[in-house]
């Protein structure tokens, strides 16, 4: 009994995080981009990961930075669990709060974004 209690939790606390494989582009232009998540630098220049939680109401926000300047900012897309979606409601429904995994490959152009700010004076 203890074994079929304990396997539907484990499933349960594999699903709580993901990892996110970003990419800013055009690389040639990034090297000093610096990358903010929830008030941290997640990243420095073209490719980086992140590892987010996979709570619904999890802040995915990026903002890039140049210089210490802002220069864009971008959202993490996210996927939902298709597994979560079948199953999520035999527990009363407390894993439909995790439903959203993040994909695991994210990309960003910042051209438009780095073009403005090498206007801007």
């Amino acid at each position: 009994m203890k074994k079929l209690t304990i396997l539907p939790l484990l499933l349960f606390l594999l699903q709580c995080t993901s990892t996110a494989n970003v990419k800013l582009l055009p690389t040639n232009e990034v090297s000093g981009i610096e990358t903010i998540w929830k008030n941290k630098t997640v990243g420095k220049g073209s490719d980086f990961s992140i590892k987010v939680s996979s709570f619904l109401f999890e802040d995915r926000n990026l903002f890039f930075l140049k210089d210490g300047k802002p220069i864009g900012k971008g959202e993490l897309k996210i996927t939902p669990s298709v597994p979560l979606l079948l199953l999520g409601w035999i527990p009363l429904g407390i894993p439909y709060l995790w439903l959203a995994t993040v994909s695991e490959q994210q990309t960003f152009d910042l051209t438009v974004d780095l073009k403005r700010a090498a206007e801007s004076p």
